[in-house]
């Protein structure tokens, strides 16, 4: 953790961890996650210390039961010697990857930021625009805060912007993903003073 960021929030975010995993930080449990598909982090200011190194540990396995997706159970098998064994049992056709197999970042922020972020994508008429809905946290959160959400191609170039907490974009001409020719967008949100 930086020295600079002292006195900001500072977290962990897994983009995706799965399916069971935990986290220690210097030693210290952190957080726990089960599930697999979606981000997954916290707060690591508890445990971490700015500006010396961190230690981060996390261990993640890939057992399944009825409550992961995919299912699966546990049971038991004989190895040569007779002796039982445990064994995954698998109700699905393909392989059940595991581990972390997303970008993991270190984050901060300021007391205010956002919190909750839901980007809509619309089609009307042959114009494409995304609607977006910005909820802020912390101190400085109140209604009426500078927002702006900027829209990015691949190459980070800015194709489009928006502002305030709600709102419509529109996209002019993008590239639309399809099979063999995926192409996606970024969208990244500022808080420009609250």
């Amino acid at each position: 953790v930086p020295s600079a960021w002292r006195d900001l929030w500072v977290g962990l975010r897994f983009d995706s961890v799965t399916h069971h995993a935990q986290v220690w930080i210097n030693g210290q449990p952190a957080f726990r996650h089960k599930g697999g598909f979606l981000p997954v982090g916290g707060d690591v200011r508890p445990w971490a210390e700015a500006g010396k190194p961190n230690r981060l540990t996390v261990r993640v396995d890939n057992l399944l039961d009825w409550t992961t997706l995919p299912p699966g159970e546990m049971g038991t098998t004989k190895d040569a010697a007779g002796n039982d064994r445990p064994v995954q049992v698998y109700h699905f056709d393909f392989f059940n990857y595991a581990g972390i197999d997303r970008p993991v970042r270190l984050v901060a922020h300021g007391e205010t930021h956002v919190a909750k972020l839901r980007l809509t994508p619309l089609h009307r008429g042959g114009v494409w625009a995304f609607a977006h809905k910005v909820a802020l946290a912390g101190a400085g959160a109140a209604p009426g805060a500078r927002i702006e959400v900027r829209y990015l191609d691949e190459g980070g170039a800015e194709v489009a912007r928006g502002h305030g907490e709600e709102g419509e974009t529109v996209i002019p001409a993008p590239r639309l993903w399809r099979p063999q020719a995926a192409y996606l967008y970024t969208a990244e949100v500022r808080v420009l003073d609250a």
